[in-house]
């Protein structure tokens, strides 16, 4: 970087800020068109030489109300439910009860009622887009 004045160099980092701004908005809409078009077709890839593009599921969230009936469940042991279920508790504040999806997952296992309260109250984030360059292995046959 050639010598410049402080103020030159404020003003250089300024615009190289605008620059970023500007290309942070256009990948995003990028990202997000082709979130759409992959969710518009039911695509979870496509194919590109260079990257790989793929449609993640989103994140799991699950209606806490509706996997009450799964407390009640006699065939669920209490060792396996303790690894879903956490009960409201106090410290100097009260934490609400929550349910763990590692748990709930163990839980589904279990099959029938059990699997169709878990699936009943569960809902997904929406997708993510994971764009990653393709690592390219030499050809080691090449000449």
């Amino acid at each position: 970087m050639e010598a410049t004045t402080d103020q030159e160099l404020v003003s250089r980092w300024a615009a190289l800020q605008e620059e970023l701004k500007r290309g942070s908005a256009a990948l995003y809409a990028i990202e997000r068109e082709l979130r759409d078009r992959m969710l518009r077709t039911g695509a979870s890839e496509i194919s590109h030489p260079n990257y790989s593009v793929k449609l993640r599921p989103g994140t799991p969230s699950y209606d806490l109300g509706r996997l009450l009936p799964l407390l009640e469940i006699e065939t669920i042991s209490p060792q396996a439910l303790s690894k879903a279920y956490f009960p409201a508790y106090q410290k100097t504040e009260t934490v609400p009860a929550r349910w763990d999806g590692r748990g709930l997952n163990e839980l589904r296992k279990l099959g029938g009622r059990i699997t169709e309260i878990i699936d009943g109250a569960t809902f997904r984030a929406d997708p993510k887009l994971e764009i990653k360059p393709v690592s390219v292995e030499p050809n080691r046959h090449a000449a």
